[in-house]
């Protein structure tokens, strides 16, 4: 008993305080003799008592301990009290008393700084949760629960597997860096799609730190929303691409003029400056010659000069587009018009397979021009005494499907590969020489995809190609 720093009080069945001990009779404040064999009415407020006798009652009737706390004002101070109620003798309790008071306070100030670290840990806009060593959610902020859609309920004992985008992270890597994180005390960083309640996926960057929270030892990441960041970049990608695609361009037009465009014009100034020189002591059948190739050389020349100026005027907007409904079959046979006489001269036969009834919806200007340039293609390439066939049909998506078949010399899956792209050099000569610059296909292709439509090949190499191209119904 003497061991014993609290005071005991016996009470009997009325309530009346028969017995007690104090190691220090100053803990009583007052003498033994004022409380000794009084009521407890008599000496406690009122609330106390009420305590008091509830709890001696209840010990009593059931023979087992009890338990309350109470407070009470001493003076200018505040104090606060346990008490244990324990059977004793017959009809007696024993009332164990210890004064709390700095342990209340104590307690007071931690709920103070659990309050405060708990409304900063949720003012923080960021998402931050905490995870145990295995990876899973031990707590999270109200940030992660605006980021995810989830609630903090819902988020504690589950994995990031949870809150990851399917497909898009390497788990594996990222487990493997929360456990060195752990294992190391070093922080780390990495970049995480994760997922929303409600299925949007979103790219995030995620710090990690090893900390303690509430004694034990746990992983605190903080996680921020990098969407937008992410959109930028890929601006900047997008605009670098974009850059590369114009630098490209602007080599394969500085291309044309200094070889392909150099190369006819030095011909015809040299059949010109023949003329000049030799015309008093040429024949009238080697005048006729030398001007059929002066005329072939002034048509490659105009059409190599149509198709820089069209694809000039295109890559700066100043082409319109102005799509109407016409009649196919003659618009092709009035295209075809300038491609026969070389055909003729070849001897390429070009056929129709085209309904007299389809209309199409297209700008005629540019349907012009891809007609003309993928049919003097295919003659181009054909031998002598081979064939063109032009065709059309509406396929199964309601679009217009042209197509213009050739039996020449074909294309090998590399060069069929290079097709249409500017940053690739198709050029060839034809069977019988004629130059070539693939910037007529690269045209046929912007204007088509003006059209929302479609263009692509088919060749064997010796077995001659098939250029297709679509164009969508009217919207």
């Amino acid at each position: 008993m003497g061991a014993n720093p609290d005071l005991m009080f016996v009470f009997d069945s009325n309530c009346k305080i028969v017995d007690f001990h104090s190691e220090s009779h100053n803990q009583l404040l007052v003498k033994p003799e004022l409380f000794l064999g009084k009521l407890v009415e008599e000496i406690l407020p009122h609330e106390v008592v009420v305590i008091t006798r509830e709890k001696v009652a209840a010990v009593l009737a059931t023979g087992n301990a009890d338990y309350s706390t109470y407070e009470l004002r001493i003076g200018e101070e505040l104090k606060f009290f346990e008490s244990r109620y324990v059977p004793c003798g017959q009809r007696e309790v024993l009332s164990i008393v210890r004064d709390i008071t700095e342990r209340r306070k104590s307690e007071e100030s931690l709920n103070v700084a659990v309050e405060s670290y708990m409304d900063i840990f949720n003012s923080v806009s960021e998402a931050i949760y905490l995870l145990d060593e295995s990876g899973t959610f031990i707590d999270v902020n109200k940030g992660a629960e605006l980021m995810y859609g989830y609630s903090k309920k819902e988020f504690i004992g589950q994995s990031l597997n949870t809150i990851a985008a399917s497909g898009k992270n390497d788990l594996v890597e990222i487990y493997q860096i929360l456990n060195k994180v752990f294992k190391t005390g070093l922080p780390s960083y990495f970049v995480f799609w994760a997922v929303r309640k409600n299925g949007e996926e979103f790219p995030k960057e995620v710090f990690v730190n090893k900390g303690k929270y509430f004694g034990k030892e746990v992983l605190i990441a903080t996680a921020r929303d990098i969407t937008e960041k992410h959109q930028v970049e890929e601006r900047i990608r997008s605009k670098n691409d974009e850059l590369q695609k114009i630098n490209s361009e602007k080599d394969k037009f500085f291309s044309i003029i200094a070889h392909d465009l150099r190369s006819p014009f030095t011909a015809f100034l040299g059949f010109t400056q023949l003329m000049v020189q030799d015309l008093p002591s040429l024949r009238i059948d080697n005048i006729q010659e030398i001007a059929l190739l002066m005329r072939d050389s002034a048509t490659n020349l105009h059409r190599l000069l149509e198709n820089l100026l069209q694809w000039s005027r295109l890559q700066r907007g100043m082409i319109a587009f102005n799509p109407k409904l016409f009649l196919l079959q003659p618009k092709l046979k009035s295209c075809v018009q300038s491609v026969l006489e070389i055909a003729s001269k070849k001897g390429v036969e070009i056929t129709f397979n085209v309904p007299e009834d389809l209309m199409v919806f297209a700008d005629n200007n540019m349907i012009e021009s891809v007609i003309s340039n993928l049919t003097s293609n295919a003659v181009k390439f054909t031998n002598k005494g081979g064939k063109v066939l032009i065709s059309a049909m509406t396929n199964s998506d309601r679009a217009v499907e042209i197509s213009i078949k050739d039996t020449g010399i074909g294309l090998n899956s590399e060069m069929l590969g290079k097709l249409f792209r500017i940053d690739e050099y198709t050029s060839r000569q034809g069977t019988e020489g004629e130059p070539s610059t693939g910037l007529g296909l690269i045209l046929c292709k912007d204007f088509v995809d003006r059209h929302k439509g479609k263009i692509w090949a088919e060749s064997v190499e010796g077995m001659g190609s098939t250029f297709y191209f679509t164009l969508p119904p009217e919207s």
